[in-house]
C-alpha cells in the first residue's frame, strides 16, 4: 500500500498554511494554488477561489474497502456526492470549497490515503491491470513492484518540481492491460532462465500527438527498475525540457523529435550516470540513501480457494486464478461513484466468511475480486444496471469543460446522452471520450473515440467531435486508433445508431476487422453526420 510519509503531511501541513494566510489576505490566491499543485488541489473552470478538484491517489488501483468508503463519506459530507474514477485509477472529489480542502487532505491521510503529486509536474499515478496477482495467464503479479515505484518516487520533494509529468505503467502480460506501452516509462513482466525481469518501453503517451513508445532493453533483473525509473526521469528534466517547450515538454515529443535510434542513445546516457551514481553510492557508506535501489515490495492480499460447485456460469462473470473464487465489476455511468452503493457493498463484504479484495480500474470502474459464485446475485441486486455485464459497451469519459480549466466541450454530457441510448447500440466496443485533444478519456486508444472541439459557423459556435476508430493497445502490435472525421456533437448518438447498424449488417465477428475492412464506407457515414 501507499506510505503516509514525513512529506506528505509537510505539504499537506503547507497547503493548510497557505490556505490559512489566504483568509487573512496575507498571500495571493495564486500564491495558495502553487502549494496546491503539490496536493492535488486545483481550482475548476472560471471557479478559482470558490471550487476545487482534488485528485486522490489509489497507487496501481489498490485500494481497501474503509478506505473507498471514507472517500465516499468525504464526497458525501463535503461536496453534495461527487467522486469521480479517472483512467488513471485515481479518484477525484469535485466541487471541494477551498475552506474544505485541507481538513480533506488530512483526513484522507488518516486511513492511508495522499494525494501528493497526483497533479502537476510530477509522478501520476503508475497504472497496473486491476486483476494483477489475480488473472489467469499472467506471467506474474506486477503491482508489489508498481506500488515499491510510487512509494520511491514520493520520497523526495525534488520529483514533485521535475520538467512535466512523468507516467509510468506496469502490465502483468503482454495484453499489457496497465498500458505500459503508451507511457513515458513501461514495465511488461517476464521471466528469462527462471529470474523475474521486465521488458522496458519509453517515449509512448496519450495527448493530442499520441504514439507508442519504442523497446529500450529486451530484460532488466526486477531489482533495476529504480534506474530505469531515474534514467527517463533524467531524460524528462535534462532533455525534453531542452528540446522541446510549453505543453510539448514530454518524452513522445522528444521522440518524435530526434528519432528512435537517438532517443535511445539519449536514454542509454543518462541510464550510465544512474549506473555510475550507484557504484559511487556502494563504495561511500556514509551516504545517508546507500540502499536507495533496493526493491521494497509488499505481496497483493492473498484470497484463499474454495471448491466450486457451479462451473456453468454467464459470461459475463470474470473467473480468477483462484479456485472458485470470481470477480464482480461495477462500471458507474460516467464514472460517477453511487456512494450509497458503495455503502452496501461495503455492508455486505463485512458480512461474508471469506476475504475479497478491491481494485480502480482504468475504465472508470471497481473490481471486486474472489467473490463465490453463489455471492455473485447479491451484488447484482445492489449494483443494478451499473453492474457491467458484456452487454452494452463501456462508455468512459474525462470530467469536460463543465469542470476542467483545458476542456472544450462536455464530454460527460455526451457520455450521459450516450447512456440513454445504449441498448440500441449494443454490439458496439467500448467508447472513449475526451473534452480536448488531451486524450484524458484516452480516446486513441479506443475501438471507438471522440475528442471534442469547437467549429465556428456563420450560425455561430458549435461543438464537434472528432471520431477515432480502431485503436488497439492490448496486443504485441499496437494500433492508434485513426481518425475518420468530424460530426456535431447532436449527431454522435445518431451516428452510432448508423455505425452499429452496418457493423451487424456485415456479418463480421469483431469490430476492429470491419473497421479495417469498410475505411471508405465509415468515411461517408461519418460525412452524413457533418452538420
Amino acid at each position: 500500500m501507499l506510505i503516509i510519509t514525513e512529506l506528505m503531511e509537510k505539504i499537506a501541513e503547507e497547503f493548510k498554511e497557505a490556505c490559512t494566510k489566504y483568509f487573512l489576505g496575507e498571500v495571493t490566491l495564486e500564491e495558495v494554488h502553487a502549494v496546491g499543485k503539490k496536493t492535488g488541489v486545483y481550482p475548476e473552470r472560471n471557479r478559482a477561489g470558490e471550487s476545487y478538484t482534488i485528485r486522490v491517489r489509489i497507487p496501481s488501483g489498490v485500494i481497501r474497502f474503509k478506505q473507498l468508503n471514507r472517500i465516499t463519506e468525504i464526497a458525501k459530507l463535503y461536496t453534495e456526492n461527487r467522486a469521480h474514477i479517472t483512467t488513471r485509477q485515481n479518484i477525484q472529489l469535485t466541487g471541494v470549497k477551498l475552506k474544505d480542502a485541507a481538513v480533506i487532505l488530512n483526513e484522507l491521510m488518516e486511513v492511508g490515503i495522499s494525494t501528493l503529486g497526483t497533479t502537476g509536474p510530477g509522478p501520476r499515478n503508475i497504472t497496473a491491470p486491476p486483476m494483477s496477482g489475480y488473472e489467469i495467464g499472467e506471467t506474474f503479479d506486477i503491482v508489489p513492484y508498481a506500488l515499491s515505484a510510487i512509494n520511491y518516487l514520493l520520497k523526495s520533494e525534488e520529483n514533485l518540481s521535475l520538467a512535466a509529468k512523468y507516467q509510468i505503467g506496469f502490465s502483468n502480460s503482454d495484453k499489457d492491460y496497465g498500458k505500459a506501452r503508451i507511457s513515458d516509462l513501461g514495465f511488461i513482466a517476464d521471466i528469462r532462465d527462471g529470474v523475474k525481469g521486465f521488458r522496458v518501453f519509453g517515449g509512448g503517451g496519450m495527448g493530442g500527438i499520441a504514439r507508442s513508445g519504442i523497446l529500450l532493453n529486451e530484460f532488466i533483473r526486477d531489482d533495476e527498475i529504480y534506474l530505469y525509473i531515474d534514467a527517463m526521469k533524467r531524460v524528462l528534466n535534462e532533455q525534453a525540457g531542452i528540446e522541446t517547450v510549453g505543453m510539448k515538454v514530454r518524452t513522445r515529443h522528444l521522440l518524435n523529435k530526434i528519432g528512435d535510434d537517438e532517443f535511445l542513445k539519449v536514454f542509454n546516457q543518462a541510464l550510465l550516470v544512474d549506473k555510475l551514481n550507484l557504484g559511487s553510492l556502494k563504495e561511500n557508506s556514509t551516504y545517508v540513501e546507500e540502499k536507495k535501489y533496493e526493491i521494497e515490495i509488499e505481496n497483493s492480499e492473498l484470497i484463499e480457494e474454495c471448491s466450486d460447485s457451479s462451473p456453468d456460469i454467464e459470461n459475463w462473470v470474470i473467473k480468477t486464478k483462484i479456485n472458485g473464487k470470481y470477480v464482480i465489476e461495477y462500471k458507474p455511468q460516467s464514472g460517477n461513484i453511487d456512494s450509497e452503493k458503495i455503502n452496501l457493498l461495503t455492508d455486505l463484504i463485512s458480512k461474508l466468511d471469506y476475504k475479497t479484495v478491491i481494485r480502480v480500474g482504468m475504465e472508470q470502474n471497481i473490481l471486486i475480486i474472489g467473490v463465490k459464485i453463489e455471492d455473485i446475485s447479491k451484488f447484482k441486486a445492489i449494483l443494478g444496471e451499473e453492474l457491467y455485464t458484456n452487454s452494452v459497451p463501456r462508455v468512459v469519459s474525462c470530467t469536460g469543460n463543465r469542470i476542467c480549466r483545458i476542456g472544450i466541450t462536455d464530454s460527460r454530457k455526451l457520455s450521459e446522452e450516450i447512456y440513454k441510448n445504449i441498448s440500441e447500440i449494443s454490439n458496439l466496443p467500448d467508447i472513449n471520450i475526451s473534452g480536448c485533444p488531451s486524450s484524458c478519456g484516452k480516446h486513441h486508444a479506443a475501438e471507438i473515440g471522440f475528442y471534442g472541439r469547437k467549429r465556428r459557423e456563420e450560425s455561430g459556435v458549435i461543438d464537434v467531435y472528432r471520431v477515432f476508430l480502431g485503436g488497439n493497445v492490448h496486443e504485441s502490435e499496437i494500433e492508434m486508433a485513426k481518425e475518420y472525421g468530424e460530426i456535431t456533437e447532436y449527431n454522435v448518438v445518431p451516428f452510432l445508431k448508423e455505425l452499429s447498424d452496418s457493423f451487424k449488417e456485415s456479418g463480421k465477428e469483431k469490430f476492429k476487422i470491419f473497421v479495417k475492412e469498410n475505411r471508405e464506407k465509415i468515411e461517408e457515414i461519418v460525412k452524413r453526420y457533418y452538420r
